[in-house]
C-alpha cells in the first residue's frame, strides 16, 4: 500500500505478501529475488546478491503479474537458484 498517500491507492496491491524472495545460493551467497513488469506484458526476476555488486535478470515464463507472484510465492529455493544459473546481467 502506499502509506505516504494511502487516498491514492486504497487497496494493498500485494494482499499475500511482498513480491519478493531471499535464498542462498549453492556457494553461501544471499540473494533477493524480486518481480519486475517489462514492457510487452512480460515478467522478469530481478537477481541481486546481498551485500554484492551488480544485479541480473530472467524472464518468467507466466502469462501475467499475478500469476508471477503466485510462482514467487510457492516457489522452492532450488527452482530460484536454477533461474539464477540462467539470469543475465542487467544492462
Amino acid at each position: 500500500m502506499n502509506r505516504a498517500f494511502p487516498h491514492v491507492y486504497p487497496v494493498d496491491p500485494f494482499p499475500e505478501g511482498d513480491p519478493m524472495r531471499s535464498f542462498d545460493d549453492e556457494h553461501g551467497g544471499h540473494w533477493q529475488a524480486a518481480l519486475l513488469e517489462a514492457s510487452f506484458g512480460s515478467i522478469l526476476l530481478i537477481f541481486s546478491r546481498i551485500g554484492g555488486e551488480g544485479v541480473v535478470h530472467r524472464t518468467l515464463d507466466t502469462a501475467n503479474y499475478r500469476e508471477a507472484e503466485q510462482w514467487l510465492a510457492g516457489a522452492d529455493d532450488v527452482a530460484l537458484r536454477t533461474l539464477l544459473e540462467k539470469a543475465e546481467p542487467w544492462g
